[in-house]
């Protein structure tokens, strides 16, 4: 089972006594609020939208979407298709959270950066099987295992002592001294030595390279959106009317405060209980 299922069997089993409620629906702005009867203060969720705006906030983490004027529609498709990874590229907030380190990912940028290497002159003989053998080690069980064993990987590092007549040779990457013993007991009349270091082949700047992708178990949480609930509509004219008048006086619902929201909530429990506005 493939997370997306698992995600939304895990939803239909925690919603299935969930009730949604529309608290306000006023063309693209509506409040929606899904809770159950019985455990009001566990897996209840809201959906707020306003033009090209849709807020899922409740019990757990909180997402916002940004992508149509309706994004209702944007959240439906004609076969009920569930896309989490496309859904989570339009969040507006807090992106990272429904990131994870992606080793596919990993890997490719770490060829890319070989390949550039070899195409453009600077990389050592021999650095394609060295990074071969190093993806088939590395560890890949986290992003800071691997990010620790790609900063410590060097290939191909030495020293070079070499003369104008054509005689040279070639010292590991510690053989500073040897090389330049070299040079000094090559140094004569008519000819000039010299000791160079050529450096190891690194992934410079990988602490800038960015290996996550959209976690689509992660996302999927964003099927609760397409689960179907029973809709319980505000049917009396003393609650469209409190709905109104409250919009009236606090705005858009989208931006009320959370204590203003709970206000409304226990006004309108009381106003159903039977009591009096």
């Amino acid at each position: 089972m493939n997370a997306e299922q698992q995600s939304k069997e895990r939803f239909a089993a925690d919603a299935k006594d969930h009730v949604l409620t529309v608290l306000h629906d006023d063309g693209l702005y509506r409040h929606l609020r899904a809770r159950s009867p019985k455990t009001s203060d566990y897996y209840w969720f809201e959906l707020i939208t306003a033009p090209g705006t849709l807020i899922f906030r409740g019990d757990g983490e909180s997402f916002v979407f940004a992508r149509l004027p309706d994004m209702f529609e944007f959240f439906r498709s004609p076969s009920g298709r569930v896309n989490p990874s496309y859904w989570a590229e339009k969040l507006t907030s807090d992106r990272d959270s429904v990131k994870a380190f992606d080793e596919d990912r990993f890997v490719r940028r770490v060829k890319e950066y070989t390949v550039g290497a070899i195409r453009d002159g600077w990389a050592p003989r021999g650095i394609g099987r060295a990074v071969t053998r190093f993806l088939s080690e590395v560890d890949t069980t986290s992003e800071v295992a691997a990010r620790a064993e790609l900063e410590e990987f060097e290939f191909g590092g030495k020293w070079v002592a070499s003369c104008d007549c054509g005689a040279g040779k070639e010292f590991s990457a510690d053989g500073c001294v040897a090389a330049a013993l070299w040079a000094g007991t090559h140094r004569r009349k008519g000819h000039n030595p010299v000791a160079r270091e050529e450096q190891a082949f690194r992934f410079e700047d990988s602490w800038e390279w960015d290996f996550r992708e959209y976690d689509r178990a992660k996302a999927a949480q964003a099927d609760e959106l397409v689960v179907p609930l029973p809709v319980r509509e505000l049917h009396t004219d003393a609650e469209q009317q409190l709905c109104a008048s409250w919009i009236g006086e606090h705005g858009d619902p989208a931006d009320w405060s959370q204590e203003t929201r709970l206000t409304y909530a226990n006004t309108l429990a009381h106003l159903r209980a039977g009591g009096a506005l």
